[in-house]
């Protein structure tokens, strides 16, 4: 994301991303999100599950590495991927940074 990110926001995108449980079964705290926003200096939108459902994010995608390009502001989503549980893969903001470039028209 660190690298992707930056190429996304120029180009007029938004990133917003949902740090939800990194071990199942254990909700992420702020301490945690506060980490992971600072140490790599990210410049998106994070969040974390609110403290009354803790895996509700995960439960929603069904698949940890999942993205969504949402079209603003009709909220229709217009590219979706469940990236790869292997480790094999490179994460899924790789395929989604290129995928938003080609929408943006970038």
């Amino acid at each position: 994301m660190v690298a992707q990110g930056p190429g996304i926001i120029e180009a007029g995108g938004k990133i917003v991303e949902i740090l939800s449980t990194y071990l199942i079964g254990q909700a992420t705290t702020r301490d945690q999100l506060d980490a992971w926003i600072t140490t790599p200096n990210l410049n998106v939108t994070a969040m974390i599950d609110g403290p009354e459902t803790p895996m509700a994010a995960l439960t929603a995608a069904g698949v940890r590495e999942t993205a969504w390009i949402v079209e603003m502001p009709s909220m229709k989503i217009v590219w979706a991927s469940n990236g790869d549980v292997t480790g094999q893969a490179p994460p899924t903001i790789v395929e989604a940074a290129t995928e938003m470039h080609n929408l943006l028209g970038k």
